[in-house]
């Protein structure tokens, strides 16, 4: 990417993540995966220095077309903002894939929340209602802005909908994991961890309180006090699943 630095500046990053609690940064893109996801766990661990304490900064990996670009958000201070949505939910356009027009029909799809050009988040907050008028007909889609600049077209939304409809029919269920007793906890932990909406169990511990998980929020509050914050949220339902006395995973 044009004017991209050769190395990530985590130092600055946290400061500018710092002074805007809650907002998304972009650290850097790396070339392999594997490392920008390595990047995003120690980031949300505290195990860079640019991050500590563990809990203070949430951190994810998302693929771009020049490789993997990681994102942080300072959550240290104040209330835990609100979670990644695990899809963005909005009405477009189709106007078939045939070499002939057939007309226009809505259609409500579902898409991730991030970017693809940057990875970084989608305007998911930012959905307004949008009339417009094809064929003698008045239809309604919807039209956001992505904080980062980058424009969704359509056309891309809706492939972009079609693929991730096939990935998901071919993974397994969160409704095939055993929790035992804190199953439904479980559940709701391993769906918010695939899909990015919190990863430190601090932010995990918070989201089934709010969700009403309060016996399972508690225990992984009391776990994370034990490991002095080094706590991931895949971590946390991995402990809820061993307390719980689910079966293998």
């Amino acid at each position: 990417m044009r004017g991209e630095p050769r190395q990530a500046d985590h130092v600055k990053t946290a400061l500018i993540a710092r002074a805007e609690p809650g907002t998304w940064a972009r650290v850097f893109v790396y070339r392999a995966s594997k490392t920008a996801q390595q990047i995003a766990r120690m980031a949300r661990l505290g195990e860079l220095g640019a991050y500590s304490p563990a809990g203070d900064f949430e951190a994810y990996a998302s693929l771009v077309p020049d490789g993997s670009a990681v994102w942080v958000r300072y959550v240290g201070d104040g209330p835990v903002p609100p979670p990644l949505p695990q899809r963005m939910t909005v009405r477009v356009p189709d106007y078939g894939t045939g070499p002939d027009y057939r007309g226009v029909r809505i259609v409500e799809v579902e898409v991730l929340p991030l970017c693809p050009a940057c990875g970084g988040p989608r305007g998911f907050d930012r959905i307004t209602p949008d009339r417009f008028q094809r064929d003698d007909a008045w239809h309604t889609r919807d039209r956001w802005d992505n904080p980062c600049g980058h424009k969704d077209m359509y056309e891309d939304v809706l492939a972009e909908a079609r693929s991730l409809a096939l990935k998901v029919s071919r993974s397994p269920s969160a409704d095939d994991v055993d929790g035992g007793s804190h199953a439904a906890a479980v559940r709701f932990l391993v769906e918010g961890a695939a899909a990015k909406r919190f990863f430190h169990a601090k932010q995990a511990a918070q989201a089934l309180h709010e969700a009403g998980h309060t016996e399972a929020a508690g225990i992984i509050r009391e776990q994370l006090q034990a490991r002095r914050g080094a706590m991931s949220a895949k971590q946390a339902a991995h402990h809820l699943h061993t307390v719980g006395g689910g079966g293998p995973r």
